[in-house]
């Protein structure tokens, strides 16, 4: 509550408390800023008067003991006002929320669940503009493919002030509370370890941890984005993979490309390419690996946006950049026509997408990435697509992982990857 920042965003474990300190908050403003439109959107109806109940039963508790403050005159459990022209409104989510009112303050109550996300932080930022309102996040995560974990891994948190709490950071959890924020506030990284250790030994990790699976447990108490059984990339695979970016930006001169990363290409080198060809107005996206040495690494990344172009540009575009590198490798055959596979004849494999194929296609990726069989630099889109899929890839951006898979599946195979002891027959071994 120290914090006075327009944009706040909270990271929180389960039951800690932070949702009825923001609560708090709420009935502080409406008691205290004359005019304060409050607007809080919770995932469902019911966890939206839950939450309104948490700002009544406080404005009750102050109306004891402070006969000045402000009278209420309209009070249900989605809506209060008082007398000086404050009001709360609570909110269930929906794809029409963020355009239905005016906000001063604006909460998302476990924005990591609420359906909609997108779409209402899109419609509520132009009146907040106007109002100049803050915002106010809270959640535990759920994956990486929503907008709070997007809020927390984009540069720059999308102007948001984060807070990340682990069960540790709460006393009632804590046993060794006093000493780790010690230890914290000093920056002993050592220190920090050691108490979180200890806090192990006490009553309520001993009681509550035997009762979730690790995934569960680091994502309702440790705030692991990556702990969502859905995500398909872990963070310790994600960074293993990506590096600095090496490659240099190239501008296309006929502007078929829209953005194209490339190297040198090197005389004898092995090179393999995977193409996802953009239907109905998606992108293309082309990916070309030199394979010569382990880890495989990319050297060339083309992405072309969705509509801008024709069959006929994009047919000359992934067949050129074929050419170039001599390479061998996929294209998405799925529906994109005989003409497409075709042209593509003895220059390219289709690769037709099935349950099936795509499943095996992605356990593939999962354990290159496991292993580091591959080295990527972070070009923003292709990171942040990786980043954030999940299993159910239905409504998030995809075409970047597709076209990976692809080049992937042309060369890497596990048997590549040495995890055990090799045999070794000694001399004068029986």
């Amino acid at each position: 509550m120290a914090c006075r920042d327009r944009f706040r965003i909270i990271n929180k474990p389960r039951q800690c408390g932070i949702s009825t300190t923001a609560a708090c908050e709420v009935a502080w403003e409406f008691d205290n800023v004359p005019g304060a439109q409050v607007v809080i959107i919770s995932k469902d109806k019911d966890a939206a008067v839950n939450f309104h109940n948490y700002v009544y039963n406080i404005l009750k508790s102050v109306r004891k003991t402070n006969k000045k403050a402000p009278a209420l005159l309209k009070t249900n459990e989605r809506v209060t006002t008082n007398e000086i022209g404050s009001k709360i409104t609570s909110l269930a989510s929906s794809k029409e929320a963020g355009r239905s009112f005016s906000a001063t303050h604006l909460i998302f109550d476990e924005l990591a669940f609420i359906e909609y996300a997108e779409d209402i932080w899109q419609a509520a930022n132009a009146t907040l503009s106007q109002t100049n309102g803050r915002v106010t996040a809270i959640s535990t995560p759920k994956g990486r493919a929503n907008l709070f974990a997007r809020i927390f891994e984009e540069r720059g948190h999308m102007g948001f002030t984060t807070f990340e709490y682990g069960w540790w950071d709460v006393p009632t959890y804590n046993p060794c509370y006093d000493d780790y924020i010690a230890a914290k506030e000093a920056g002993d990284k050592k220190k920090i370890a050691h108490w979180k250790k200890e806090a192990e030994k006490g009553t309520w990790f001993r009681q509550n941890r035997p009762k979730y699976t690790d995934l569960a447990w680091r994502q309702e108490f440790e705030g692991a984005f990556d702990a969502n059984v859905g995500s398909v990339f872990s963070s310790r695979s994600i960074e293993r993979v990506f590096c600095r970016n090496y490659l240099s930006e190239k501008i296309d001169e006929t502007g078929v490309v829209t953005e194209w990363w490339t190297s040198e290409k090197k005389p004898n080198h092995s090179y393999v390419h995977g193409g996802d060809l953009g239907r109905k107005n998606d992108p293309c996206e082309f990916f070309v690996y030199d394979v010569t040495s382990y880890p495989a690494r990319l050297v060339e990344y083309k992405h072309i946006e969705g509509g801008t172009v024709g069959w006929s540009d994009i047919q000359k575009c992934f067949r050129d950049t074929i050419d170039f590198w001599d390479s061998e490798g996929m294209h998405d055959g799925t529906g994109s026509g005989d003409s497409v596979s075709d042209e593509l004849e003895g220059y390219s494999d289709p690769f037709y997408f099935t349950k099936t194929t795509k499943e095996n296609m992605i356990t593939l990726m999962q354990h290159a990435f496991d292993y580091g069989a591959v080295q990527i630099p972070k070009i923003p889109r292709v990171y942040s697509q990786h980043l954030r899929y999940i299993w159910d890839d239905k409504n998030i951006a995809q075409d970047t992982v597709m076209a990976n898979g692809m080049a992937i599946q042309s060369f890497y195979e596990p048997s590549e990857v040495f995890t055990g002891f090799a045999e070794i027959n000694y001399v004068g071994a029986a």
